[in-house]
């Protein structure tokens, strides 16, 4: 467990190191997604090429196929919506890592200085006594 300080006040917020690890894994699912997602249309079309069902698509094949005028566009929509989906998806996840691991620098930074405070005496002033003439 970590403990984060954020703000003026330090207001701590504990998170284990382990929502890190599972939001990289979420993201690198999300990137496989979307390879998945692009690479789609160009399987169905080399297996209709290839004189198969398109896997699914065609029954009776390329030649017995009866699509409408609107079914191939229809289709690109779908896809670009999903790729969109999938990458905003992506950098939602990949700004929330990021957000996580400069907290946790912070953290860091703050537990050295932290470590280090209680070498100065309050009660020592020098810096006033420069100032006094």
């Amino acid at each position: 467990m970590r403990r984060i300080r954020r703000g003026f006040f330090c207001h701590s917020v504990f998170y284990d190191d382990g929502v890190a690890l599972f939001l990289k894994s979420v993201r690198v699912l999300l990137i496989l997604a979307a390879l998945a997602i692009a690479a789609a249309p160009p399987a169905v079309l080399i297996n209709l090429l290839a004189g198969g069902t398109g896997y699914g698509l065609c029954a009776e094949g390329l030649a017995g196929c009866d699509t409408g005028f609107a079914a191939g566009p229809a289709l690109a929509l779908r896809v670009l919506i999903g790729l969109f989906l999938v990458t905003v998806g992506v950098r939602l996840v990949s700004r929330l890592i990021a957000r996580l691991e400069r907290q946790q620098g912070w953290d860091e930074e703050a537990a050295y200085h932290d470590d280090f405070s209680d070498l100065q005496d309050p009660a020592d002033d020098r810096i006033g006594e420069l100032f006094r003439t």
